[in-house]
């Protein structure tokens, strides 16, 4: 574990990934109890059932949360293996695998701005999350192997 190196962008990453495992904890949970959100009082953000119980919803029998928390989970774990070793392949792993993910969030916004015409707040939560994981990921990226392209070693 000596070679373990934290700092503030890890914890960063930690956390928001944790939170989107509580999120998408939680909307596996009632989807796959088939409860009802509880939903906050923006009315904007307050029909996150219609959202949640949508044929959108689900991807080939596949609920979407599901999806999502399988997302931070690996995204969780690649972020323990790079700040362990600082591998360059583990982090061009993460900003693609993030930057997947940011293109399905926007797609899921499309879906409910324009198609169901409904917000879940927990959604727009995630959504949030996976951006500032991607923008941390990028930051990562440019401090560690483009303006410091001397700590790369042994093919790494």
């Amino acid at each position: 574990m000596s070679n373990l190196k934290l700092g503030k962008p890890f914890i960063l990453l930690y956390v928001l990934c944790l939170l989107g495992i509580i999120d998408t904890l939680y909307l596996t949970e009632t989807h796959l109890r088939r409860a009802a959100l509880v939903c906050g009082a923006v009315s904007g953000l307050s029909k996150c059932n219609i959202v949640a119980t949508s044929a959108y919803s689900v991807i080939y029998g596949i609920p979407v949360a599901i999806l999502g928390l399988l997302f931070y989970v690996a995204v969780l774990t690649g972020t323990a293996y790079y700040s362990y070793g600082r591998n360059k392949l583990i982090l061009r792993w993460l900003l693609f695998f993030v930057g997947a993910g940011i293109l399905f969030s926007f797609y899921l916004l499309y879906v409910q701005a324009f198609i169901l015409k409904a917000f879940c707040q927990y959604c727009i939560a995630s959504d949030l999350l996976t951006a500032l994981i991607l923008i941390i990921f990028i930051i990562l990226y440019k401090r560690d192997y483009i303006n410091s392209p001397q700590i790369i070693k042994d093919g790494r």
